[in-house]
């Protein structure tokens, strides 16, 4: 994840998360008295949900994205035709913890319920903590350690379906080349030549996030980068299940000699089989 900031523009990474103010019910809050004219660069997991939240406190949101394709018409559509060149694990297996669960319960509650009317399956951990750890007592934190499996096509289907229809202009087939920089302030972006004028620069672009090479093409300090490797190396292998049969309720894992599999349910009656370097 990075997370860089400099003369009112934001990058974040691709589990980042960035946001003018908080309150829901207004955006007058951390010194703006007014909407705010925000452009998201990066239509991925980060910048959806960005959109969503930023918009939702009344702010006029502007996404470009570098891939050209339109939404698809739906889940199944969207896992076979689908093309994203710029998530490269676009079709590997997904899941978000206990906490990115909560912070949508509470940040976007329509995208919870439209990720579960999809498919996406939630799976309780605290039942296997406790048989872990059987003498400990149960807390009301327990409730939150519930997480949210499913394909990634499906969770950024789910977030672009929501994104159409909520007013958010999306740009397919527009990336961002550099700041536009008035001398004082970043105002804006520009793409292939063309101005987009903003209150507020957000560079959601993932790993290959060009923010910090604009900020010094605009003569800018590069900001405060922070990076957090996860560690992960994991290849995906997907099962649909047979007619009739229920989504499995639990995960398996299988330690081998130089492995790790991990057998998971997901969304709309498939599994993933996921296979990773033993530690």
């Amino acid at each position: 994840m990075e997370l860089r900031s400099a003369h009112g523009s934001i990058s974040s990474g691709q589990r980042g998360r960035a946001f003018v103010c908080r309150r829901q019910d207004s955006a007058r809050c951390h010194g703006y008295r007014r909407a705010v004219r925000v452009v998201i660069c990066g239509g991925g997991a980060a910048g959806l949900s960005a959109a969503l939240m930023l918009h939702r406190r009344g702010h006029h949101v502007t996404v470009l994205e570098r891939d050209a394709a339109r939404t698809p018409a739906n889940v199944a559509s969207a896992w076979e035709r689908w093309e994203r060149r710029g998530v490269p694990q676009f079709r590997h297996f997904h899941a978000y913890s206990g906490l990115a669960r909560r912070t949508l319960l509470r940040e976007l509650p329509e995208v919870y319920e439209a990720l579960l009317d999809a498919g996406v399956a939630e799976l309780d951990v605290h039942a296997r903590l406790r048989a872990l750890f059987p003498d400990t007592l149960p807390t009301e934190e327990d409730a939150d350690l519930v997480s949210l499996r499913g394909r990634r096509t499906t969770f950024e289907w789910t977030l672009r379906n929501l994104l159409d229809r909520s007013g958010v202009e999306l740009r397919p087939g527009v990336s961002a080349d550099g700041l536009l920089w008035n001398g004082t302030k970043v105002v804006g972006v520009v793409c292939g030549g063309v101005e987009v004028l903003a209150d507020v620069v957000v560079d959601a672009t993932g790993r290959r996030a060009a923010s910090e090479r604009w900020l010094a093409d605009a003569g800018l300090p590069p900001g405060r980068t922070l990076r957090s490797e996860t560690g992960i190396v994991y290849y995906s292998r997907w099962y649909r299940l047979r007619p009739g049969v229920e989504p499995l309720g639990n995960v398996i894992r299988l330690d081998l000699l130089s492995m790790r599999a991990v057998l998971s349910p997901s969304d709309d009656g498939f599994a993933s089989l996921a296979f990773s370097p033993a530690a």
